[in-house]
């Protein structure tokens, strides 16, 4: 079960690089272009986890670490 050490890793997304999150994260299971110009990148775990991009930096994060 994700914990709250989980969920810090995570929320280090923020202000990395696209490919500085691929090489931590790994390849997002999808990617959706939201209407605002951001990119969102879904990830497959057991908890809801998605990060944010616009123009090339993660600008958010989410995740629910299962609760």
């Amino acid at each position: 079960m994700p914990n709250s050490d989980d969920l810090h890793w995570f929320q280090n997304a923020k202000g990395m690089k696209v490919q500085e999150v691929l090489a931590t994260y790994g390849q997002p299971k999808s990617r959706t272009p939201m209407n605002n110009g951001i990119m969102r990148w879904h990830y497959p775990w057991l908890a809801s986890a998605y990060i944010d991009f616009k123009d090339g930096t993660a600008v958010s994060v989410f995740y629910t670490a299962g609760y």
